[in-house]
């Protein structure tokens, strides 16, 4: 094999190490929030992680939380910074989007959801269903600049 080849190997194993887990559908958004990915759109759903260590393939549903639409609803889009994550999500085969926002500034012991009641603790950082306008309002108090699109 020529240079060129080898170097192109080189590049794809050291990209898909770097991003294993985007690569298979576990986008980090921080502080144990992921944005699961599956084989359809209906799959994608914003989870705080529940799996030990490597990659998330587990947790427990925050957008859409298990109470709200889920499998019914699924993430569009999600942006996020250090404390935040701003997402958009749709009913399934329905053109009607939500808007939601999360704060990511808490802590919680995974290894307690047995004694105390998990879903709850993170919910109570969870704002939404927000439509656009009032997600607009919503950022603006909270001081979140960055942005997310309506459809």
């Amino acid at each position: 094999m020529n240079a060129r080849i080898y170097f192109c190997l080189l590049f794809c194993f050291v990209y898909i190490s770097c991003n294993i887990c985007s690569f298979f559908g576990a986008n980090d958004l921080g502080n144990k929030f992921v944005l699961l990915e599956g084989d359809r759109d209906s799959d994608r759903v914003i989870v705080f992680c529940t799996t030990p260590s490597g990659c998330c393939d587990a947790g427990i549903p925050v957008v859409p939380s298990r109470a709200m639409n889920y499998g019914k609803e699924y993430v569009v889009a999600a942006s996020f910074d250090e404390r935040w994550i701003v997402a958009r999500t749709q009913i399934l085969n329905s053109e009607r989007e939500a808007f939601w926002i999360v704060d990511k500034n808490f802590e919680l012991d995974i290894e307690n959801c047995d004694k105390i009641n998990c879903d709850s603790i993170i919910q109570a950082h969870v704002s939404g269903p927000l439509d656009f306008n009032s997600l607009q309002e919503r950022k603006r108090e909270l001081g979140i600049g960055f942005k997310i699109e309506s459809r």
